[in-house]
């Protein structure tokens, strides 16, 4: 009898042993529990990898949409700042519904973390971009965003209303919609006057790709005439000159302003405004005619830099031979870049000229020696009575 009882205790703790096996084999296989170890994981590159698996997949493993999004809502109140956050990102794109989404981010628009604050103004407009339903709702919860204590979430919820009142056009066109009487619009125009140089910028972005910010030109302008040359442009520089360059396409303030900014020796200047005028070209034959205008009214200014770098926009926009005589002329500008620009228009040109040749030959002589090798390439190029790519000797 006394022999049998050990026998028993050990069978019993066998068997429990057993079952708590199978309990842990069935926990650890649980694609509930094995997602909320993975996002709550100390490993930060587990925690990414379940959040960029979610993101690619649509789905947690295991799961359906309806038990995923269910998951993922849940994780909007979690404790921990950064997995609401991550929550909140990847959310618009599991593509719920705006009747579940709109409320539980317009919670975290008022979350004690600014991060998820800002994710959360950012996955509103995700949410309801290109005219979805739930637009209404969605401005006005970004609205209270634009009011927040925060810039970054103030410029967040800006950038997330015009994300909103895009509708229509290609989706890497920064003029998007032209829809300039949409309402939503107004609560953007009052952050002009917002305390944030961010978020002023921000407010004059997405009213230029509405055809309404030409009340924020001087202000932009403003920003970018008041870099240092010797440096390049700063990030609210780099965004306002984005601003100015959008608006350019219908606003004669700001391409005059861009135009006029050719003359300045800045860093990564005067390439970049041309670029940014040749954009506004494109737009359209109304832009196109302002800014030809612009550009041929520069070719009599008194400031050879101007001048210079206006007869190399005429070039590029197709009206190269009325500004030959000005192209000849920036031969002899301050800066390489420009006399090697002058050389390729000109050979773009041919010798329609007759001051066209002479002018190379004399570059020949230049004092920098890349200067002297195009005009070299430039005079092979016209004797072999072709416009190839200069030829180094």
């Amino acid at each position: 009898m006394r022999s049998r009882v050990p026998r028993l205790l050990v069978l019993l703790a066998l068997v429990a042993l057993i079952g708590a096996g199978l309990w842990a084999w069935r926990d650890h296989r649980d694609p509930v529990r094995a997602w909320g170890r993975a996002v709550h994981s100390p490993d930060p590159a587990t925690r990414a990898g379940a959040w960029s698996g979610l993101r690619e997949d649509g789905l947690i493993p295991g799961l359906d949409r309806e038990a995923t999004l269910k998951q993922v809502f849940a994780l909007l109140d979690d404790p921990d700042a950064d997995i609401r956050g991550a929550a909140v990102s990847a959310l618009p794109t599991l593509g719920p519904g705006p009747d579940p989404a709109i409320p539980r981010l317009a919670d975290r628009l008022r979350d004690d973390n600014r991060k998820v604050r800002v994710r959360a103004a950012a996955a509103l407009g995700e949410v309801v971009r290109r005219g979805r339903p739930g637009r209404e709702r969605a401005v006005e919860a970004l609205a209270k965003g634009l009011d927040d204590p925060s810039p970054e979430v103030r410029a967040a919820s800006v950038d997330a209303l015009g994300v909103v009142v895009f509708r229509g056009g290609k989706a890497d066109d920064p003029l998007r919609s032209g829809r300039k009487d949409d309402p939503a619009l107004d609560r953007v125009a009052a952050r002009l006057e917002d305390v944030d140089e961010n978020v002023r910028i921000e407010a004059a972005y997405v009213l230029a790709c509405n055809d309404r910010g030409d009340e924020a030109v001087p202000m932009l302008s403003k920003i970018v005439k008041e870099q240092p040359d010797a440096k390049p442009l700063a990030y609210p520089a780099e965004r306002s000159l984005l601003a100015l360059m959008v608006l350019a396409a219908r606003s004669d303030a700001a391409a005059a302003f861009l135009v006029s900014e050719l003359s300045r020796d800045r860093d990564g200047y005067p390439d970049r405004l041309r670029d940014c005028l040749l954009w506004d070209v494109r737009r359209s034959h109304e832009s196109r005619e302002r800014i030809l205008k612009l550009a041929m009214s520069a070719l009599e200014s008194e400031t050879p830099a101007l001048r210079h770098n206006a007869a190399l926009l005429l070039h590029r926009m197709g009206s190269g031979q009325t500004a030959a005589a000005q192209l000849v002329d920036a031969l002899k500008d301050p800066s390489i870049e420009v006399r090697l620009r002058a050389i390729e228009s000109l050979l773009d040109l041919g010798p329609v000229d007759p001051s066209i040749v002479p002018a190379i030959e004399a570059a020949t002589e230049d004092p920098a020696e890349e200067v002297q090798f195009r005009a070299i390439g430039a005079l092979q190029a016209f004797q072999l009575g072709a416009a190839g790519p200069p030829v180094t000797p």
